[in-house]
């Protein structure tokens, strides 16, 4: 299972296992790469990721009181 991994990772960078060319470093190239691209793409659809955000709410925001007891408020 090790090797078809590793053979996978090589068809993404060229034949290597490792690029560390600045802006290809973690991303791939060629069809498996792409396929993976692909279904993350439809994942995150699926999901409703990666779309419009709504505004951060911070009105039960409070700042935190400064002392040694901040922690025994989780308990």
């Amino acid at each position: 299972r090790k090797d078809y991994v590793l053979n996978l990772v090589r068809d993404t960078r060229a034949g290597r296992l490792y690029d560390a060319s600045f802006g290809r470093r973690q991303r791939g190239t060629g069809v498996y790469a792409d396929l993976l691209a692909r279904r993350f793409e439809l994942a995150c659809r699926r999901l409703g990721l990666g779309g419009p955000q709504e505004p951060l709410d911070i009105a039960a925001f409070r700042v935190p009181r400064s002392g040694r007891d901040e922690q025994l408020d989780l308990f």
